[in-house]
């Protein structure tokens, strides 16, 4: 299979999951407010939060190990490869073993259920359910090292795939449940369930379809985790920099304008963020085979991919922003039924800032491919805090839509920093790199091989 096949069928995988989410969240949600009741239901998202904290708990080892067993496999060095899997995977399970103890003693030792206000639903039934979550979420955590495994071999769409089956399962689990007048302990042994069938679904066809990397402590290496631990640390940065610029960003515009402008802001950067999984489907699609090409040396395929990753992105991106700036007013109104009122000028604003991240973002794939992304991470840490910084006296000043240029001015010098970063990594020159945004030659669309015939 070309590498321009497994891009699409990556891509294809990828953005399955983000397309079916957002369904079963807009369907969904009404239909438990219906059967169990708005009361119930806020309970249920109180709990869900719980072991939503135990995703992070890989400490970011199986996105590095992904990398680093992609890069030895193409640079000929398969024993190595193993070796980064039976380790991460050693890891990453004791890891998770001992984050997911705590939570569990957290959940059976302190009366949670109180300090979340839940009346509704029982001690017994609040604490069953969240312990079923957790067990739920550490076996997603066991994905991580999984789909790393298909990824290096350039079967990133399977597992892709694979995962985004399990959650569109979970997700219609909710129907069936509701079916059976049953309640949130149900759902939830319902989903662990779905997870555990996925897990060892995964399991099996890593052993039947990469028979030479198996699961085991043979080949695991202390001196390998500690050569990882770094870059894994290093890749925290993205998820706890998002959550200071969700969330505290969030939290000044609360502070300083009140409920009430959070009540628009945070809707119309919703939206606005709508068009983000496009590109993070694209960025995560060319992770494997920019991570191939470097491993084999292959610097002029590397630059192609990052090229194109970014030629792509940011089409992709205009379209949704574009299809926003015209129907985002309509769509806003009648998500909110009328009763907010957008502020149009900050919303134009926050899709420049969706418009410069997805930029930046599609351009980490490169220096995150080589698990060389410390420099970026820390830059993304500092600049998410130094918004927060910057937005206070601009919030003051211009209220919502200084918040949003604070976050413009953020993903502004991320971009320069990070795509200057990659070609300086892909040893691709600032020039070249610029022509090829207008370069569509590449392309197989029926009307631009028009115009070129034409044009010749």
């Amino acid at each position: 299979m070309t590498v321009k096949r497994r891009l699409l069928g990556s891509f294809g995988a990828s953005s399955l999951g983000p397309i079916a989410s957002i369904f079963i969240q807009l369907v969904n949600v009404p239909v438990m407010v219906r059967y169990w009741g708005a009361h119930l239901l806020g309970e249920w998202l109180l709990i869900t939060t719980i072991p939503a904290y135990l995703l992070l708990t890989d400490l970011g080892f199986g996105n590095v190990s992904s990398s680093d067993m992609t890069m030895r496999l193409h640079a000929g060095d398969q024993q190595g490869a193993i070796e980064t899997f039976q380790s991460t995977a050693i890891a990453v399970l004791l890891i998770s073993l001992s984050f997911g103890a705590l939570f569990c003693a957290v959940i059976f030792f302190l009366p949670f259920y109180r300090y979340l206000h839940i009346a509704v639903m029982t001690p017994f039934e609040a604490r069953t359910t969240a312990l079923f979550l957790c067990v739920n979420s550490l076996l997603a955590i066991q994905w991580t090292y999984l789909t790393a495994a298909f990824k290096c071999v350039g079967k990133f769409a399977f597992s892709q795939l694979s995962m985004n089956v399990i959650r569109i399962l979970e997700g219609v689990s909710v129907f069936l449940v509701l079916i059976f007048r049953a309640g949130p302990l149900g759902l939830s042994m319902v989903m662990t369930g779905i997870s555990l069938v996925g897990t060892i679904w995964l399991i099996y066809m890593e052993r039947r379809m990469i028979p030479w990397l198996p699961l085991g402590i043979k080949y695991a290496s202390r001196e390998r985790v500690r050569e990882l631990f770094k870059p894994a640390i290093a890749y925290l940065a993205f998820p706890t920099g998002s959550a200071i610029s969700l969330q505290g960003m969030t939290t000044l515009v609360g502070a300083l304008l009140g409920p009430l402008a959070v009540a628009v802001f945070n809707p119309m950067r919703t939206l606005a963020r709508a068009s983000l999984q496009l590109s993070e489907a694209v960025k995560v699609s060319v992770l494997p085979e920019l991570s191939a090409a470097i491993g084999k040396q292959n610097w002029d395929l590397a630059r192609k991919i990052h090229r194109s990753a970014f030629q792509a992105a940011i089409f992709l991106s205009l379209l949704c922003v574009g299809a926003l700036g015209v129907f985002g007013q309509q769509i806003f109104a009648m998500w909110t039924r009328h009763r907010i009122a957008m502020d149009v000028p900050a919303f134009y604003l926050l899709l420049g800032v969706v418009l410069l991240n997805s930029a930046w973002s599609t351009s980490s794939a490169a220096p995150l491919a080589a698990n060389r992304h410390l420099r970026m991470a820390s830059y993304y840490l500092v600049l998410t805090i130094f918004s927060l910084v910057i937005g206070y006296p601009l919030i003051r000043r211009f209220g919502l839509q200084g918040a949003v240029v604070a976050l413009l001015l953020c993903e502004a010098c991320m971009d320069v920093i990070v795509v200057r970063m990659s070609n300086v990594l892909l040893s691709d020159r600032w020039s070249s790199f610029m022509a090829a945004m207008f370069d569509f030659s590449h392309l197989n669309i029926p009307w631009l091989r028009l115009v070129r015939k034409q044009a010749s």
